[in-house]
């Protein structure tokens, strides 16, 4: 049974800061509530109040920045606008491809970034997608604005970088020039990924090498994490190589993040398991990472079903 609690119902974002300065500790912003109503029913988290974002204004934009180096997206898109933008699929295909096969319609209809990244939930595509693009937060508080990258955004399970008072208003991505691969794979039960695999780097033009490289792992612990050591292999690594190379270097980022990765045994699947399936998702997206350099265009890749 969800506990009682009263609704506030902001229209402005100043009107929306000031209700939680006033109310305290006790209240929560929300925006879709996909997870918020299953977790204050389980008893897992309190609230006397909750401030509902649903009608602020200018939380659900999509754009590209005056300087075309970052996109931004509100906090409030649901994952279904984020799918269907025109403005991120041409900029980040791999990000709408994976936001168009998230959980189920009902959640990709109600859900936002914004309010995924809040949560944090250790089985979530987003957050492990966004890391690998050296994505960052954008919050306002009652003491200003502050910018923090995701990395240090997610502490932890259901645990964030979110002061008491602050509204999360966007995530940043930024966008680089010359040729570009992200690529993203998963495993999963049903409807929740066990294990996924985020590859990242793009050509400088300037020269033909691998620049900017990301490995991200996760789904299999407390948080998405970067492997530096796959990183540091893939680092100014030729963006043509042969065919046998890629097997190679695919596979030796597949064992050094199988090896690395931070990895718990639930529901979903003991250690051994998970970090036998994170091996073969980095080599798949290793692979695909290289293909993408290797071939016409700017391409980022899809995600996994």
């Amino acid at each position: 049974m969800v506990p009682t609690f009263r609704l506030h119902r902001p229209t402005t974002l100043d009107d929306a800061l000031d209700l939680l300065a006033s109310l305290g500790d006790g209240a929560r912003p929300y925006a879709g509530g996909s997870e918020l109503l299953l977790v204050l029913r389980e008893g897992l988290l309190d609230a006397d109040d909750l401030v509902d974002l649903k009608r602020v204004a200018g939380l659900a934009d999509i754009r590209m920045l005056a300087d075309e180096h970052e996109l931004e997206i509100g906090a409030l898109t649901t994952h279904t606008q984020v799918a269907e933008s025109p403005l991120v699929r041409a900029r980040l295909p791999a990000l709408a491809a994976t936001e168009a096969v998230l959980a189920n319609r009902r959640v990709r209809n109600t859900g936002t970034v914004g309010g995924s990244l809040c949560f944090a939930e250790p089985h979530g595509d987003t957050a492990a997608l966004l890391l690998a693009v050296d994505a960052r937060v954008v919050l306002r508080g009652t003491d200003g604005i502050r910018h923090v990258p995701l990395d240090a955004w997610l502490q932890g399970p259901f645990d964030v970088d979110l002061k008491t008072g602050e509204i999360l208003l966007a995530v940043r991505i930024p966008t680089t020039l010359g040729r570009r691969a992200l690529t993203y794979h998963r495993a999963r039960v049903l409807e929740r990924p066990t294990a996924s695999a985020a590859v990242a780097m793009h050509v400088s033009p300037d020269d033909d090498l691998a620049r900017d490289v990301r490995v991200v792992v996760g789904c299999v612990g407390p948080r998405p994490t970067r492997v530096p050591e796959a990183e540091a292999l893939l680092a100014e690594h030729p963006a043509r190589p042969s065919a046998e190379r890629v097997a190679t270097v695919a596979a030796e980022c597949g064992t050094i993040a199988g090896r690395r990765a931070d990895v718990v045994a639930d529901i979903y699947g003991p250690e051994a398991y998970k970090r036998r399936l994170v091996s073969v998702l980095v080599r798949r997206a290793v692979v695909d990472a290289f293909a993408m350099l290797s071939g016409p265009g700017t391409e980022d890749g899809p995600a996994a079903p």
